[in-house]
Protein backbone atom coordinates (compact mmCIF):
# COMPACT_ATOMS: atom_id res chain seq x y z
CA UNK A 1 0.00 0.00 0.00
CA UNK A 2 1.36 3.30 -0.72
CA UNK A 3 1.04 6.00 1.47
CA UNK A 4 -1.16 8.47 -0.98
CA UNK A 5 -3.89 5.93 -0.24
CA UNK A 6 -4.35 6.13 3.38
CA UNK A 7 -7.03 8.98 4.57
CA UNK A 8 -6.18 9.46 8.04
CA UNK A 9 -9.17 11.26 9.74
CA UNK A 10 -8.95 13.56 13.05
CA UNK A 11 -9.57 17.04 14.72
CA UNK A 12 -6.68 18.02 15.34
CA UNK A 13 -4.94 20.44 12.72
CA UNK A 14 -1.67 20.67 12.61
CA UNK A 15 -1.05 16.76 14.68
CA UNK A 16 -3.85 15.24 12.80
CA UNK A 17 -4.28 16.52 9.62
CA UNK A 18 -1.08 18.27 8.41
CA UNK A 19 0.80 16.01 10.17
CA UNK A 20 -0.81 12.89 8.04
CA UNK A 21 -0.66 14.76 5.14
CA UNK A 22 3.66 15.80 5.23
CA UNK A 23 4.16 12.14 5.91
CA UNK A 24 2.30 11.79 2.16
CA UNK A 25 -1.37 10.64 3.25
CA UNK A 26 -4.21 12.43 2.60
CA UNK A 27 -6.42 13.38 5.35
CA UNK A 28 -10.24 14.59 6.88
CA UNK A 29 -10.38 17.55 9.19
CA UNK A 30 -13.52 17.07 11.66
CA UNK A 31 -14.88 20.18 12.73
CA UNK A 32 -16.61 19.75 15.47
CA UNK A 33 -14.33 21.09 18.01
CA UNK A 34 -13.08 23.64 16.07
CA UNK A 35 -13.42 26.59 18.34
CA UNK A 36 -10.31 24.69 20.02
CA UNK A 37 -8.06 23.14 16.95
CA UNK A 38 -9.44 25.38 14.44
CA UNK A 39 -7.95 24.88 10.93
CA UNK A 40 -7.06 28.07 9.32
CA UNK A 41 -9.27 29.76 6.66
CA UNK A 42 -8.89 27.47 3.29
CA UNK A 43 -7.30 30.34 1.60
CA UNK A 44 -4.17 30.01 4.15
CA UNK A 45 -4.03 26.31 3.78
CA UNK A 46 -0.55 25.49 1.82
CA UNK A 47 -1.33 25.20 -1.87
CA UNK A 48 0.79 21.73 -2.11
CA UNK A 49 -1.95 20.17 0.70
CA UNK A 50 -5.31 21.58 -0.69
CA UNK A 51 -6.04 18.43 -2.50
CA UNK A 52 -5.44 16.13 -0.08
CA UNK A 53 -7.34 17.07 2.49
CA UNK A 54 -11.11 17.07 3.23
CA UNK A 55 -13.27 18.76 5.95
CA UNK A 56 -16.21 17.47 7.64
CA UNK A 57 -18.53 17.92 10.60
CA UNK A 58 -18.12 14.20 12.16
CA UNK A 59 -17.46 10.85 11.08
CA UNK A 60 -20.60 9.99 9.17
CA UNK A 61 -19.76 13.57 6.86
CA UNK A 62 -16.69 11.88 5.89
CA UNK A 63 -18.12 8.96 4.55
CA UNK A 64 -18.29 10.87 1.15
CA UNK A 65 -15.30 12.43 2.09
CA UNK A 66 -13.20 9.42 2.20
CA UNK A 67 -14.90 7.98 -1.00
CA UNK A 68 -13.80 10.98 -3.40
CA UNK A 69 -10.24 10.80 -1.87
CA UNK A 70 -9.98 6.95 -2.49
CA UNK A 71 -11.22 7.68 -6.18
Amino acid sequence: MDLGDIVHIGDEWVSDVLGAVRAGCQAIYLDATRGKNAAPPREDWPTVVTERIGVAHDLVDAIPIVAELAA
